[in-house]
């Protein structure tokens, strides 16, 4: 989180803890609604469609949570999508024996293309939802959102889009996607406070979708506007409001820096260390995803060593080893029996990063490469 939002959330919550009744009971509803104006603006949606949440996975939870299911339903997700996201479909399936279709996206060899035909290929009569990411967390690929809601219209099947890692890091328009759920989180490339995410709805549904948690007000004590629909998610109960509040900040921070100029150095940084670890580690692969596919993340594979069997625990054992030891923070995690790392481009990274971090991968004695 840049400073300057840091200082402006301090200041958000020195005014809260002045007289926190005044602030929650009286200032608070026209202070949110700001917010959703300015977030709306930048969205291109109209605000009071959106709904703030904690984080992306809330918002996917009070869809789920909000709609009526039946064991003759079916629910469309796919292979490359977020754990929590795949344990909550499976929970709601076991509660309700609604039926978990998954879309197999190919990887990695991919076009926008194979992902489109990758969701087509399950759709079914009695599919009710289909959820698709914005940006795959675990391989960091940009889907074709708004094709794939083109087509899941054409047979009359809502989608619900997990944009995750997707504000800040690609330029969003809500209205041209046209989806009828989107969630986001702030907290990662727009650098607004941690607990900060969105919900948007369209108004054929803001009538169901509800917070997973209610609180006493049924959207009518704290919200003073034309529908009611924000007003639950406004408040749920007593929370720090102030992660909400400084998206006005963080939106001039990322102003400031030009968002233009940003998206195209993260890019153009990205492809540069994804070049460098082709030619490291001897991954001809990372070339079959097309540019177009990448913003300022790519997931790349470790090659192993022959004998080294790729596990949950070897992935968290390599995590800590390389931060201990290296100093560098990156993810690693398995993903279809292989093991993985992300790596990311921010404002503040250069190239020497990724050349530590590549360093550090050919010297390890699990690595299947060794220095030139």
């Amino acid at each position: 989180m840049p400073f300057s939002v840091q200082k402006f959330q301090s200041h958000i919550r020195d005014e809260i803890e002045k007289n926190p009744v005044d602030f929650l009971a009286r200032k608070l509803p026209s202070k949110l609604q700001e917010q959703r104006v300015c977030l709306g603006n930048w969205l291109n949606v109209e605000e009071n469609s959106l709904a703030f949440v904690s984080n992306a996975t809330a918002g996917v939870g009070s869809v789920l949570s909000s709609m009526h299911w039946s064991s003759d339903d079916e629910i469309i997700f796919h292979s490359h999508g977020y754990g929590w996201v795949r344990q909550a479909l499976a929970n709601l399936s076991a509660r309700s024996g609604v039926v978990i279709r998954e879309a197999k996206i190919p990887w990695p060899a991919l076009s926008e293309g194979e992902v489109v035909s990758a969701f087509e290929a399950e759709f079914s009569e009695k599919t009710r939802l289909l959820i698709c990411d914005h940006i795959s967390s675990p391989t960091a690929i940009i889907f074709p959102v708004a094709e794939i809601v083109a087509s899941a219209k054409k047979h009359g099947i809502p989608v619900l889009v997990d944009g995750a890692h997707a504000p800040g890091l690609v330029p969003i328009d809500i209205l041209s996607i046209d989806a009828d759920f989107y969630t986001g989180n702030l907290h990662k490339w727009f650098g607004a406070p941690r607990g900060s995410a969105f919900l948007c709805v369209k108004k054929d549904f803001q009538s169901v979708v509800r917070p997973e948690s209610l609180s006493y007000s049924g959207g009518v004590t704290h919200h003073h506007h034309d529908s009611n629909f924000c007003g639950y998610f406004d408040w749920t109960g007593t929370r720090d409001f102030s992660s909400w509040l400084s998206l006005s900040s963080a939106l001039e921070f990322n102003e400031f820096l030009g968002w233009n100029e940003l998206f195209k150095k993260r890019k153009d940084l990205l492809l540069e260390a994804r070049d460098l670890f082709e030619l490291t580690l001897g991954l001809q692969e990372l070339r079959l995803t097309p540019d177009s596919m990448l913003s300022a993340m790519c997931t790349i594979e470790w090659p192993l060593r022959h004998g080294v069997q790729a596990s949950v625990q070897l992935a968290r054992n390599l995590s800590e080893e390389l931060l201990n030891k290296n100093k560098v923070e990156v993810p690693i995690f398995c993903f279809d029996n292989r093991l993985y790392f992300r790596v990311s481009a921010q404002a503040y990274n250069r190239l020497e990063d990724y050349i530590r971090l590549s360093d550090a991968i050919v010297a390890h004695r699990f690595s299947a490469v060794r220095k030139r």
